[in-house]
């Protein structure tokens, strides 16, 4: 690999221009995922589909919550030491030994609970156990490298590997259905290797960037590290365990499986949080440290409105025509309530605002604020879900109350922090 002053990933890029690179690479992953959904749910009877599911959900949850934090640094990590003229390897290195830290502990977590897992997560098929732990460790590999291709300003290359995985997820789910008869175990099985595959080929590409040989140390990677597992996980958990806790409060499986592609309907366009995230925090982060409150202000508004203005139109087209998409795009089964729709697609647009004050707050080194915001809202959504109502109607309302605390949490920081600035401006002016 060629050193990176001559690499063409390396040359200098804009914010703007990288979000809109990552964001075409998130583009791709969105239309393959909802392409492998109406694909699986036509192939298969409802209670099946709840099953690859619960599958989907599980493994997002599990690898977003824990391996997202490990991106996070590796990225910021990685740009230091870039810009330093350093070595990255010993980054690199520390966040895999995390990383491979974490996943010990998981598939030896899950392993433990394989029983209680299979049964009540997924759909009594022990076997779907063995495609999430090969998809974990793939998505352990994914978002570590993707950290340090987003560090080494590799946006190409970051946006490739999404693309990539989901076009393969895709391609191998439709070989299963050709070549076999369509079922779980197969189409959990292209889960399963999708990362893995992908993984594979990115190891081949990464960047390599030369530099001064210099000792990795630990609070390079942790110093924040911890507080962002928490809200990850907190974050992660809750915005995927829709179906699951129906499955958990005794739904049976073909009700799951039709609530299940409503979810995936209106939980999909989350993907694109990150693109939003990529371009919004390093112009809030340069700009708090210029103290230019208006330009933070500004950065933070506009893609507030452009995101509540969209936000707008998917509640209305959902109360309009949600139902009926669900059926075209799934089939005749999938049966979804109008309100449950309308209301998951509204705690849907509430997440994304949240993904957007969370990035304000952060740079505001609000790290501690955002664990516990994140926390709170977890909390809320398990106090919603043992409402004593109808289980989707449960499960409905804990999202709206959950997407709603985290949301006004997040505001009232931002607005502590804006008092705290006024507050030392006047300082500095009367000094």
């Amino acid at each position: 690999m060629s050193d990176p002053g001559s690499d063409a990933f390396r040359e200098p890029e804009s914010v703007q221009r990288g979000a809109v690179i990552v964001g075409s690479g998130l583009v791709v992953v969105g239309i393959t995922s909802y392409a492998f959904l109406t694909v699986t749910a036509r192939h298969l009877a409802p209670a099946d589909f709840a099953a690859v599911a619960a599958l989907w959900f599980f493994m997002y949850a599990l690898a977003g919550g824990f391996f997202l934090p490990l991106e996070q640094e590796t990225t910021r990590a990685v740009a230091q030491r870039v810009q330093r003229g350093e070595r990255v390897g010993p980054v690199v290195g520390r966040v895999s030994a995390l990383g491979a830290g974490l996943l010990v502990v998981m598939i030896a977590t899950l392993a433990l609970l394989r029983g209680a897992l299979a049964t009540h997560l997924l759909g009594g098929r022990p076997s779907l156990l063995v495609p999430l732990c090969m998809a974990l460790v793939g998505m352990a590999g994914l978002y570590i490298t993707r950290g340090l291709l987003a560090g080494t300003s590799a946006f190409f290359r970051y946006a490739g590997q999404l693309a990539g995985e989901g076009t393969l997820r895709l391609v191998l789910t439709v070989v299963a259905i050709v070549a076999t008869t369509a079922s779980v175990s197969s189409i959990g099985l292209a889960l399963g290797l999708a990362p893995l595959i992908t993984l594979a080929v990115t190891l081949v590409v990464l960047p390599r960037p030369g530099g001064v040989r210099v000792p990795g140390r630990w609070p390079e990677v942790t110093q924040n590290l911890g507080w962002l597992l928490v809200a990850s996980v907190c974050a992660q958990g809750m915005a995927n365990a829709g179906p699951i806790v129906l499955g958990l409060l005794g739904v049976d499986r073909a009700t799951v499986g039709a609530f299940s592609a409503g979810f995936y309907l209106v939980r999909l366009p989350l993907f694109f949080t990150g693109a939003l995230q990529a371009s919004l925090l390093p112009r809030l982060v340069q700009a708090a440290e210029l103290g230019d409150r208006s330009g933070f202000e500004r950065n933070l508004r506009q893609l507030l409105v452009a995101v509540a203005g969209l936000g707008v139109l998917a509640v209305t087209g959902a109360a309009l025509v949600g139902p009926a998409l669900v059926r075209l795009l799934f089939g005749s089964s999938y049966v979804i309530g109008r309100a449950d729709l309308t209301v998951l697609t509204l705690s849907s647009v509430l997440l994304l605002l949240a993904a957007l004050l969370q990035s304000a707050v952060l740079a505001t080194s609000g790290h501690r604020t955002v664990a516990a915001a994140w926390s709170t809202s977890g909390l809320t959504f398990v106090i919603g879900c043992l409402l004593p109502l109808q289980p989707i109607v449960r499960v409905d309302l804990a999202y709206l109350m959950a997407s709603s605390v985290v949301l006004v949490l997040l505001g009232a920081a931002l607005r502590k922090a804006a008092r705290a600035w006024d507050a030392s401006a006047q300082d500095a002016a009367t000094r």
